[in-house]
C-alpha cells in the first residue's frame, strides 16, 4: 500500500512538470525577472548615487577645507581676475530600449513627485541646474514612441555636500548662504538667502535669473552710500549701510564692536526676520567684507560651526569680485576676520550661537526675531 502511495505521489509530479511546462509555468521567478533590463535605465547620476554640483575647484577646496585653503586655488594677486566660483549644472541621462521622438523628465524632492519640474527634450539627456546641495531627488522619464507611452521607474541620487554656488550673469561672487548643517541635526535652509556684489553690471538674464529662477524678493543692499535696485519694482529694495568686522587698531568707527553701529546690525537682522522678505538677495560692493560680517552673524547664531563659516566666507576669493583689491586670504583672515569671529564667539559665557544671540540682542533685535529667524531658515 506504502509503495502504491510512493508510485502515484510521483507520477503526479512529473505530470504536474510536463503540464507546467507545456503551459508556460516554467517563468523565470521574481527574483530572475528582476534582472531583466529595463524599458528605461537611468544613466548619470547612477540610481542611488551621488551627484556633485560644484566645480572641481570648489569640490576639492570644500572636500578638506582648512583656514587659507583658497591659496592652493587662486591667487588674489593675479592680473587675470576670474570668477572660478560657478557651478557646473547636472546632466540628466538615461537609455531607452525602444526608439522614442521625444521625452517627458519629472523632478521632484520627494519620492512621490509632488511638485515636480517638468523638461522635455528629444535626446536621452536633459540638463538641469541650481539643484539643493546634501539633498535627495527624484527623477523619472516618460518616453514617446509610435507605440505609446512608456515610463520608467521613479530614479534616485543625492546631491553631494559642497558649499551652493549660483551663477548670475553680470553678477560676481554670488552664492546661497544655506546648505550648511547647523545645531541640533538642522541644516541652513537653501534658496532662501543669497550673498554677492553689487548688480550694477547685471545683464538680462541676470535679472531674470535672480527674479525668475531665484525668486528674489529683497534686495538687501548693505553698502555706504543709499541707491536704487537694478532690480526694479519686481523686487523691494531696502538699504542699510553695514558695519564690517571689529574695528581694526589703525581705524575708527567701521566695526561692529562700536556701539553706535550696532543699530544697524539690529535693523539688518530685523528685515531678516521677516518672512516677506524671502527669497533675499544681500550684498555690498564685492560681497566680501560686509557681507561676509553679516552672513558670519548669520550663520553663528544659526548653529553652524566654525570651519564651514569659514569656509563660506574665504570663497569669495573663487570670484573676480573677491579678488578685486589683491587681498590675500592670509592678510583677511588674520587681521580682519579671524578677531572678529573671535569677538562674537567670546561675546558671553555660552556656545558661539547664544553669545552671538546676546550680541544680536543688544543690537535691539529682538527675542522674538531672533526665533523668526531660526524657524524661517532651519529645517
Amino acid at each position: 500500500m506504502k509503495k502504491t502511495l510512493l508510485k502515484g505521489v510521483a507520477c503526479l509530479f512529473a505530470c504536474c512538470m510536463a503540464l507546467g511546462a507545456a503551459a508556460g509555468c516554467g517563468q523565470k521567478t521574481g527574483e530572475e525577472n528582476m534582472d531583466e533590463p529595463r524599458a528605461i535605465e537611468p544613466v548619470s547620476p547612477a540610481e542611488n548615487g551621488t551627484a556633485v554640483l560644484a566645480n572641481e575647484f570648489v569640490a576639492a577646496y570644500a572636500e578638506e577645507y582648512e583656514a587659507r585653503a583658497s591659496e592652493a586655488f587662486v591667487d588674489p594677486t593675479d592680473t587675470v581676475k576670474r570668477d572660478l566660483y560657478a557651478p557646473v549644472g547636472l546632466t540628466l541621462e538615461w537609455e531607452c530600449a525602444e526608439k522614442a521622438q521625444s521625452y517627458t523628465v519629472a523632478l521632484a524632492r520627494s519620492q512621490d513627485m509632488a511638485g515636480a519640474a517638468v523638461y522635455e527634450t528629444d535626446t536621452e539627456t536633459v540638463q538641469v541646474n541650481d539643484l539643493f546641495v546634501a539633498s535627495d531627488y527624484y527623477w523619472k522619464v516618460t518616453a514617446q514612441t509610435a507605440e505609446g507611452e512608456i515610463a520608467s521607474e521613479v530614479f534616485h541620487f543625492t546631491t553631494a555636500q559642497t558649499p551652493r554656488t549660483v551663477y548670475v550673469e553680470g553678477a560676481s561672487n554670488t552664492r546661497d548662504v544655506g546648505g550648511y548643517a547647523a545645531a541640533g541635526g538642522k541644516r541652513v535652509k537653501q534658496g532662501m538667502l543669497y550673498r554677492g556684489a553689487k548688480l550694477e553690471d547685471i545683464t538680462a538674464g541676470g535679472r531674470e535669473k535672480l527674479l525668475q529662477d531665484l525668486g528674489v524678493a529683497t534686495d538687501l543692499d548693505l553698502r555706504g552710500e543709499d541707491g536704487k535696485s537694478v532690480l526694479g519694482a519686481d523686487a523691494g529694495y531696502v538699504h542699510i549701510s553695514s558695519p564690517s568686522y571689529i574695528t581694526p587698531n589703525d581705524a575708527s568707527g567701521s566695526g561692529i564692536d562700536v556701539a553706535a553701529n550696532r543699530a544697524a546690525v539690529g535693523n539688518i537682522f530685523k528685515v531678516l526676520a521677516k518672512e516677506e522678505s524671502y527669497p533675499v538677495y544681500m550684498h555690498c560692493a564685492i560681497g566680501r567684507d560686509r557681507t561676509g560680517t553679516i552672513a558670519m552673524l548669520l550663520l553663528t547664531l544659526l548653529g553652524v560651526d566654525g570651519r564651514d563659516i569659514y569656509m563660506d566666507y574665504e570663497l569669495s576669493l573663487f570670484s573676480s569680485a573677491g579678488c578685486s583689491d589683491n587681498t590675500t586670504a592670509l592678510k583677511l583672515l588674520s587681521t580682519y576676520f579671524d578677531p572678529t569671529y573671535s569677538y562674537i564667539c567670546d561675546y558671553a559665557g555660552g556656545t558661539p550661537a547664544e553669545n552671538c544671540e546676546r550680541f544680536l540682542l543688544d543690537c535691539g533685535v529682538t527675542e522674538a526675531e531672533i526665533a523668526s529667524i531660526r524657524s524661517l531658515l532651519l529645517v
